[in-house]
């Protein structure tokens, strides 16, 4: 029986759902701390950047729609191994998240009880979370949409907050650090937007796909740019940039700082306070659960990939791999490690610039060696080249490519 296909409007609201997450209230004190106002154009370019790579990755998908995602469009190109490397990358940068995410939820818990340490708190989330996917207890859709309110919510009452108290004269000086910290603090901006990459299976479940693939992601990256800036911009104008002492300062804490000098700034930063923390403690659990997942089904594309080579069933090899990917236990051992990563994420790194750098480096690295699957089937003699896919492709490619060559460089820096 075939699948009922969505149309544009349904396409949109998926992507947009992707896209919004709580990144972006990670990256306001890393912007005003290292760019100052014109952290707004970081979010320009972050923009423009991030819907070429979501066009194109769209379009590898339409290519290559086997289930596998980065280790299947890669290995078209380069072959088994660097499909390996490429899904393997997308994970580790995932978790990397993780502990980040860990970090910043585990601050803002930290200010609801002060007596207990974020080390414990962070000890206490991650514990919990893994136990209940290795239970596998997924957030319901019922669940997802109040995390998305609580996300929206959180996002309206800051915006609203701060136009109310906005001050032109704090877009001064517009770039104190000049040119460079607007490229350099790209990470950031674009780890606002992880998710968009889920928008290359639409392919599979919309209506007139040529046409409206493109069309959703455009959409709705429009929609959260706009909401994004907006929400960036009225904190560049109500909060001093000298108001963030430090680049991982709960946001919250910046506003109350900046603007608590009355009830209902006091009650309306601990109702944010509160959603920022059931929205962080939620995509947690699903980005924990989401990346097990994926690396479940790369170890059944590898599994799958030794049975066709007609491989030894009896080598460690192969029945690791068949534990791993077939055993009811699998997922669990997964989930386990996945945690266990993201403690040693948590408590070894503790410089926020390196949190997202590192991020960026490894999602992108798995987003443009997916890419140029694109460019290599260009280049076949019997493939009809559209100009239009053409011109996505490769600008996609460029975005990826100077998005991961700064995260690199930035890495080193921070090393």
């Amino acid at each position: 029986m075939e699948t009922k296909k969505i149309g544009l409007i349904s396409a949109t609201i998926i992507c947009i759902n992707a896209m919004i997450g709580v990144g972006i209230f990670t990256t306001p004190a890393k912007l005003a701390f290292t760019v100052g106002p014109a952290g707004i154009l970081t979010y320009l370019f972050s923009i423009v950047a991030v819907t070429f790579i979501a066009l194109s990755l769209a379009l590898v998908s339409k290519t290559y729609p086997e289930e596998g995602s980065f280790y299947n469009y890669t290995r078209q190109w380069a072959g088994d191994f660097m499909g390996f490397v490429a899904a393997i990358s997308y994970i580790i940068g995932i978790i990397i998240a993780l502990g980040l995410l860990t970090n910043i939820a585990s601050q803002y818990f930290h200010q609801f009880m002060p007596f207990i340490s974020k080390e414990n708190f962070g000890l206490l989330i991650i514990f919990t979370i893994s136990g209940l996917n290795a239970l596998g207890i997924k957030i319901m859709q019922t669940g997802q949409i109040m995390l998305l309110f609580c996300t929206l919510g959180a996002l309206a009452i800051i915006i609203g907050l701060c136009f109310a108290n906005a001050k032109t004269q704090n877009l001064v000086p517009f770039m104190p650090y000049g040119i460079s910290s607007v490229i350099e603090s790209m990470s950031a901006a674009v780890f606002s937007f992880l998710g968009f990459e889920s928008a290359a299976s639409l392919y599979r479940v919309v209506k007139d796909p040529e046409k409206n693939v493109s069309r959703a992601i455009i959409l709705s990256m429009i929609t959260v740019g706009i909401l994004y800036i907006a929400f960036i911009f009225s904190i560049i104008l109500a909060i001093p940039q000298s108001t963030f002492t430090s680049i991982d300062m709960p946001l919250s804490q910046a506003i109350l700082n900046s603007l608590g000098n009355s009830s209902i700034v006091v009650f309306l930063t601990k109702l944010i306070s509160i959603a920022i923390l059931t929205a962080i403690c939620g995509v947690l659990q699903s980005i924990m659960y989401s990346s097990s997942s994926l690396t479940m089904s790369l170890f059944k594309n590898l599994f799958n990939n030794l049975i066709a080579k007609n491989s030894n069933q009896s080598s460690i090899k192969f029945k690791l791999l068949d534990f791993i990917s077939n055993s009811q236990y699998g997922f669990s051992v997964i989930i386990m490690i996945t945690s266990l990563i993201t403690l040693f994420n948590f408590f070894i790194l503790k410089d926020i610039n390196l949190f997202f750098n590192l991020t960026s480096m490894f999602v992108i690295f798995a987003f443009l060696m997916s890419i140029l699957a694109m460019h290599f089937k260009f280049k076949k003699q019997n493939y009809k080249v559209n100009i239009k896919e053409k011109i996505i492709v490769y600008c996609g490619l460029i975005s990826s490519f100077l998005i991961f060559v700064n995260a690199v460089f930035q890495v080193f820096k921070s090393i």
